[in-house]
């Protein structure tokens, strides 16, 4: 379709295109195609013709956007919109560019200015609330994903799922799980959905409901090495330890190098009295920890390791080797 489209093109021309409107046409054809830095040169060539056409700068900017150079992208944008000041695609083509750019207040002003011109679209509402979340703005992102969904009768799964996601970011529990339980009618299907809600059912207390939804997300995705971790986690709460070992096993078979899944099965086996599987796992947990010097908050995890491997070994009648390992959880714990 798209070489039949360039054929026209070039049947049409029949030689150098020699106006604005057939240089345009072929750099909109050789777009198409995903030759993006010809379709440039044939923009450039249009533009020679007439330097303030709004749509030559506007689909420079598209193609400058796609090949990731972002500067050349927003300088597009900006000179198009000294055409069409009041063109809501490019303010909102060049709030997504901002966005990219990690350009956030810039971005959030440029989707204002979209908001101005079509005051109930969702894209600029829902991009607008994605940036909010990159500030740590959580309730107004929350309030834009509301302004999103009021555009699509509240029942758009994206924004439903994205608001209970801020939400549940942002402590507010139980409206989260009002929206992420709509979301989940919208979309049965999605397994990280069902994750969350898990995670947030777990939160709450509702351990039996929240291991339902761990299933439900492992029955579409059973290759989602966090979500067998959390179902551990919530097994272990449950009291169920062999299926909580069932699950740390899934989650590092996944993932080997989560020291936290290594850890967590380690004190599942203690708590089994699996004393020799158990200080093998603390091992392996231990040959992968990071350095807790350079992340300070590793440094309980760090204590805990070398002390619940302590007490295996004193239940294995190491003594000499659990006196060793007490000490350095001790000299962890005081280090500065």
């Amino acid at each position: 379709m798209r070489a039949n489209k360039f054929s026209i093109y070039n049947n049409t021309f029949e030689c150098t295109p020699d106006s604005y409107w057939q240089w345009y046409q072929q750099g909109n054809a050789l777009r198409d195609m995903g030759k993006h830095w010809e379709a440039l040169d044939s923009y450039n060539k249009a533009l020679e013709y007439q330097p303030s056409d709004y749509w030559a700068w506007y689909q420079r900017g598209q193609v400058f956007d796609t090949l990731g150079c972002y500067a050349e992208a927003i300088a597009c944008f900006e000179n198009a919109l000294k055409t069409r000041p009041g063109d809501y695609w490019c303010w909102y083509q060049k709030a997504c560019v901002m966005q990219q750019q990690g350009c956030y207040s810039e971005a959030i002003a440029c989707f204002d200015k979209a908001l101005e011109i079509k005051p109930a679209d969702y894209w600029a509402w829902y991009r607008r609330a994605e940036t909010l979340k990159k500030c740590d703005r959580y309730e107004e992102a929350a309030d834009n994903y509301r302004q999103a969904l009021k555009s699509r009768n509240n029942r758009d799964y994206w924004a439903l799922y994205r608001l209970g996601q801020t939400l549940y970011e942002s402590g507010s529990y139980q409206e989260a799980q009002q929206c992420l339980e709509q979301a989940i009618v919208l979309k049965p299907g999605d397994a990280e959905c069902w994750h969350l809600l898990g995670k947030l059912l777990d939160l709450l207390g509702e351990s039996h409901e929240a291991l339902a939804c761990y299933d439900r997300s492992l029955e579409i995705n059973p290759h989602n090495a966090l979500c067998w971790y959390d179902r551990g986690i919530t097994l272990v709460d449950l009291e169920n330890y062999p299926a909580a070992a069932e699950s740390y096993e899934h989650s590092i078979s996944l993932n080997p190098d989560n020291y936290w899944a290594w850890y967590q099965l380690a004190s599942v086996l203690k708590d089994m009295a699996c004393y020799e599987d158990a200080l093998s796992i603390y091992n392996k947990a231990i040959s992968l920890q990071p350095d807790w010097h350079q992340w300070p908050e590793l440094k309980s995890l760090a204590c805990w390791v070398w002390e619940e491997r302590g007490e295996v070994l004193e239940q294995l009648g190491r003594w000499e080797e659990a006196q060793l390992s007490f000490a350095q959880a001790l000299e962890i714990q005081e280090a500065d």
